[in-house]
């Protein structure tokens, strides 16, 4: 009784120890843990730092290669190029060209909360790929909001 009692105690509190140890079971098993294999038919697409801050400045006909100005991927890095957040037809631009590319499912790990002047684009293509693509939500609760609000 008196170990279980002990047990209770040292998990209630977590002493610095226990989180220490804690801490470096955790790193053992990040770094040398099991690992999967790379699934070659899922394709990580992200929006880092140094795509948000592409500017007009910056020539992107020089920094891409691109020998067509009038081509879908101009087009894209122009409007890229404009401001952070994208207009929404930046994301109908990617959309088409990952389809029109074969991919199966395009998940948007995005929210749109509000509208925009460049919504129909986005609008139209999410249509006409609607069998192919899923946007993300966040569901937050009423009562969650209650206590933040």
């Amino acid at each position: 009784m008196a170990c279980f009692v002990a047990l209770l105690l040292v998990d209630r509190y977590q002493p610095l120890l226990l989180l220490r140890l804690r801490n470096l079971e955790r790193d053992a098993i990040a770094l040398h843990g099991r690992t999967t294999p790379p699934n070659p038919n899922l394709v990580f697409l992200a929006i880092d730092s140094d795509s948000v801050t592409l500017d007009a400045t910056t020539d992107v006909k020089e920094l891409y290669g691109l020998i067509d100005q009038n081509s879908t991927e101009a087009r894209t890095l122009k409007l890229m190029s404009q401001a952070w957040p994208w207009p929404r037809e930046v994301y109908a631009l990617v959309l088409q060209r990952l389809v029109d590319a074969g991919t199966q499912v395009v998940a948007f790990d995005l929210t749109f909360p509000t509208s925009t002047p460049g919504d129909p684009p986005f609008r139209m293509a999410l249509d006409r790929y609607k069998n192919h693509v899923v946007i993300g939500v966040n569901f937050v609760s009423s009562a969650r909001r209650a206590k933040t609000v």
